[in-house]
């Protein structure tokens, strides 16, 4: 089990949806799977199941797939959309990883890890992206299967990094005979990187990608949802529609509006229904008689309702 070994590795897998076995890779999905590496860790005690850093990168990956979906080969991670806020949860860019969420990436590490180490050992020379527990660090992992004869990787990018060899010297070539690790730094964990490598003699080139880390907000507190949450809303209506037989999926004219009075806060849905709205915890109100997420980013304010038609601040 994953959270038993000592040293261990889980594949970064951003875009690949299967990865078949670890002993017949096709060349399409070993690109892929170098393309985007894998993530080293030492961190493994059963309370975390890896380092914090991967939490990081597997929560913040779920975000960007648009909710807790993350497939990690023909493992999906974190069920679906609507269970983001339970896979992953935290403050700033820490978060903790659900039972679940844990118990899927261990059953998820050892094919990953295979199938990675079965596509950087084929013949000929082939590179890949290896995360450190610093999410800031990277290194570029280069191996060359023929020892006795030498190769250059030649390896460029626009984006903004430093490494243990000067950006020059890698641009001229890079002798790679007994294979070559590059440590690198990165200059902002949101920026993402991209990376080409050549090689002479000819093999194939290949394209790095390293995925900026943007973190999963954390649930506004009951003190910032009281003092941001009155004003004018734009309604999206979800599958069900709403009322006045308002179409699934439209915006009707007129909005929905949120007051303070002196019970408390009252709102009022587009059709000029009002409801008791109470503010129950960091994250969650209730309108309607029915439970709804908050999400505030900057001055603008997003309440998702568990019939999954959304208000968002008019400003």
């Amino acid at each position: 089990m994953l959270h038993s070994v000592h040293k261990c590795a889980l594949l970064v897998v951003c875009l690949v949806s299967s990865i078949g076995s670890a002993s017949a890779q096709s060349d399409d999905v070993c690109a892929q799977i170098l393309q985007f590496g894998i993530w080293e860790t030492h961190d493994t005690s059963d309370a975390t199941m890896s380092s914090q850093s991967v939490a990081n990168w597997a929560c913040s990956a779920a975000s960007r797939s648009g909710g807790g979906n993350l497939k990690l080969g023909r493992v999906e991670i974190g069920g679906s959309s609507s269970s983001r806020s339970d896979a992953c949860s935290g403050a700033s860019s820490n978060f903790q990883q659900s039972r679940d969420f844990r118990e899927s990436l261990k059953k998820a590490a050892p094919e990953l890890v295979s199938a990675w180490k079965s596509c950087i050992g084929r013949n000929g020379a082939h590179a890949s992206i290896v995360y450190r527990s610093d999410p800031m660090r990277f290194v570029i992992d280069i191996r060359h299967s023929d020892i006795d004869r030498g190769a250059v990787a030649t390896i460029v990018s626009a984006d903004n990094f430093a490494c243990s060899i000067s950006r020059s010297e890698m641009a001229a070539g890079v002798q790679i005979k007994n294979g070559k690790s590059i440590s690198c730094t990165r200059s902002s964990l949101a920026d993402s990187i991209a990376i080409d490598v050549s090689y002479v003699p000819r093999f194939p080139a290949q394209g790095l990608f390293i995925p900026g880390v943007v973190p999963v907000p954390a649930p506004p507190t009951v003190d910032q949802i009281e003092s941001k949450i009155v004003g004018a809303y734009q309604v999206l209506l979800g599958p069900e529609g709403g009322c006045n037989k308002g179409k699934p999926y439209s915006a009707p004219q007129r909005k929905a509006k949120i007051e303070r009075d002196k019970s408390g806060f009252k709102a009022t849905n587009e059709c000029g229904e009002p409801s008791r709205l109470n503010v129950v915890s960091n994250g969650t109100i209730t309108l309607y008689e029915k439970s709804a997420r908050v999400e505030i980013v900057g001055d603008s304010v997003k309440i998702v309702g568990g019939d999954q038609n959304v208000w968002w601040s008019a400003k």
